[in-house]
């Protein structure tokens, strides 16, 4: 093997570990921006029994699934809604990989994958219908919070969702590598929940 080849790898690797470690910082202050939107939306609407950014739903409490529903709707939402669907989805499934690699339990990561889906779907949808950022916050916690019949995937024991069945880990890189050719291509990306439902151009 030539010197050049070796060189021309170790730059291969440096340049992915590099963008991930990008994602990762890049996801981070995402979480930030996600957690001050939660706090400003929910003291709107408990005016009597405000939090702050010390006072999040903790794992494991049950207000903590309906949390990590907007956290992950609303961040791909800002994503899709500030960068485009292609940026928003491909930080989702990186999160998800790199999250799948510490804890490897596939619910999590199908239920995570579903909500970041969401909530690309409204910011796309929405802001063809010239809606701001601030509505499609309100609107996707809403929707979370006072809609029994969400979209959104809240209870963690739900398994009434067929498209989740499909949602093994090749699975999830394989539709990377698809969508991501489609959006290249210009088509327009639809749910898959709501086949008949334009919801615009990544």
């Amino acid at each position: 093997m030539s010197i050049q080849l070796l060189v021309r790898g170790g730059a291969l690797v440096i340049g992915i570990v590099g963008s991930i470690h990008t994602v990762y910082l890049g996801l981070h202050e995402i979480r930030q921006v996600t957690d001050s939107k939660y706090v400003e939306l929910y003291n709107k609407n408990n005016p009597e029994n405000k939090i702050d950014l010390n006072s999040l739903p903790q794992y494991g409490t049950p207000e903590y699934d309906k949390f990590n529903a907007f956290q992950h709707a609303y961040g791909s939402a800002y994503l899709a809604y500030n960068f485009g669907y292609e940026i928003s989805y491909i930080a989702g499934i990186l999160k998800e990989l790199i999250t799948w690699t510490s804890e490897p339990d596939i619910d999590d990561r199908q239920r995570d994958l579903w909500n970041n889906e969401q909530g690309q779907i409204t910011a796309i949808r929405e802001k063809l219908n010239n809606k701001n950022l601030e509505q499609i916050s309100e609107e996707i916690y809403n929707e979370i919070y006072n809609n029994p019949n969400t979209d959104y995937i809240i209870d963690p024991d739900n398994t009434d969702n067929k498209y989740l069945d499909e949602m093994t880990i090749p699975n999830i890189i394989q539709d990377m590598f698809i969508k991501l050719g489609v959006c290249r291509l210009g088509f327009i990306e639809v749910s898959p929940k709501k086949r008949n439902q334009s919801v615009g151009h990544c």
